[in-house]
């Protein structure tokens, strides 16, 4: 009888940066994926609105896995924010609630066990650099995002991380200075970290 073929776990990835949200990516799968066994097909969205990421994955909820990862400092418009609640199966009083919803707080109020699909990875506060400085145990600029500054606040947290990386590339310093190690110890503090591991581990 022959050996029984291992089924491959198909995961969508729509992000919104393809710089420092796909160097992290990248890293972040060097540890987890397993290439063997799990397909990424490539995400026709090259950045741009998060309404247009968010719409690419829900193009793919056939898939295993698929999430869309964004960034808190543009907000997701109504009528997206009424077809995730249609994906997600939500009564008429929780779509209601979810349009209504700070950005960053949709996934964990509306899909804490990530079940349903896509689910929605937002780096907060203000933006993925946020997320890298964190991941990095250093200071934010911005303990929360503020509207009305958007454009200081995400001029701060870029040079933050510049200021970090000394020169090099994301991808050195991710792979001189974040190990696996290092990836578990702060997914247990930092929620979108743990959701992104959770969406591209082989287990």
């Amino acid at each position: 009888m022959g050996k029984k073929r291992e089924r491959n776990t198909t995961v969508y990835c729509s992000v919104e940066g393809q710089v420092s949200e796909t160097s992290l990516l990248s890293h972040i799968k060097s540890f987890y994926s397993d290439s063997s066994s799990m397909k990424f097909p490539e995400n026709p969205v090259k950045g741009g609105h998060p309404d247009n990421i968010l719409a690419a994955a829900l193009k793919y909820c056939h898939f295993d896995r698929c999430f869309a990862w964004i960034d808190e400092d543009k907000d997701l418009s109504e009528d997206i924010r009424g077809r995730l609640a249609a994906a997600w199966c939500l009564d008429e009083a929780q779509a209601v609630a979810l349009i209504q919803c700070p950005l960053k707080d949709i996934q964990a109020t509306f899909n804490p066990t990530g079940k349903r699909k896509p689910t929605l990875v937002v780096s907060s506060p203000v933006c993925v650099e946020s997320l890298i400085l964190k991941i990095a145990g250093v200071n934010i600029p911005h303990g929360t995002f503020d509207v009305n500054q958007r454009s200081k606040q995400i001029s701060d947290c870029k040079n933050a991380v510049n200021g970090l990386l000394l020169s090099r590339s994301l991808a050195v310093y991710l792979a001189e200075e974040v190990s696996k190690e290092v990836l578990d110890a702060k997914r247990l503090e930092i929620p979108e970290l743990d959701l992104l591991i959770k969406m591209v581990s082989k287990t």
